[in-house]
């Protein structure tokens, strides 16, 4: 094991750099490369799974004699960087954030009552958020998370609930809402 400021050797392409954080093994052109390329495995491996299943490359049920799914379908229609494409990426995020929203208990918040969808998000009950993030980074936040609880059936066991971006921020920062003082 090298120690830092040690000049080592690249073992893909044999250059020599200065190893400047612990875990770096590869030179700076290397390293990326080989990330990427794992990743690209991964992701070619899934869309294979997918294929095998008869399901569209994201893991969609397909449409019909189409080769995808309504989202990707919508999606491919609305790639790009036109008002047009960011018009309908934005009704899509919409439209799967109100099918969440319905699926774990309606457009009111919990705590306060807030309605208007735009305040609302989803809760993670037992604060443990992170940790779902971490363990699906490709379901991380917004409309990727929206559409894998989508695909995932909108599971129950993982404890979300509907909370107003006030109350869910003012929980995960101070541990609890305001709104919870008040009303003893």
């Amino acid at each position: 094991m090298s120690i830092i400021g040690a000049v080592i050797g690249c073992p893909d392409c044999g250059d020599t750099f200065v190893k400047d954080t612990p875990r770096r093994s590869f030179c700076k052109v290397c390293g990326p490369k080989r990330k990427k390329l794992k990743t690209d495995r991964a992701a070619r491996a899934f869309q294979a799974r997918s294929k095998e299943a008869g399901l569209c490359r994201c893991g969609g049920i397909l449409l019909g004699n189409k080769k995808c799914c309504e989202y990707c379908l919508e999606y491919r229609k609305s790639y790009g960087k036109s008002d047009e494409g960011k018009a309908a990426r934005k009704r899509v995020t919409k439209t799967l954030k109100l099918e969440a929203i319905e699926a774990y208990g309606g457009q009111v918040c919990r705590c306060c009552g807030e309605t208007l969808v735009e305040f609302l998000t989803l809760d993670h009950v037992n604060g443990d958020g992170a940790e779902h993030r971490k363990s699906n980074p490709n379901a991380a936040t917004g409309r990727n998370f929206y559409l894998w609880l989508k695909r995932k059936g909108y599971p129950q066991e993982l404890n979300l609930r509907i909370l107003c971006m006030n109350c869910n921020f003012s929980r995960g920062t101070h541990g609890y809402c305001p709104h919870e003082k008040v009303g003893q």
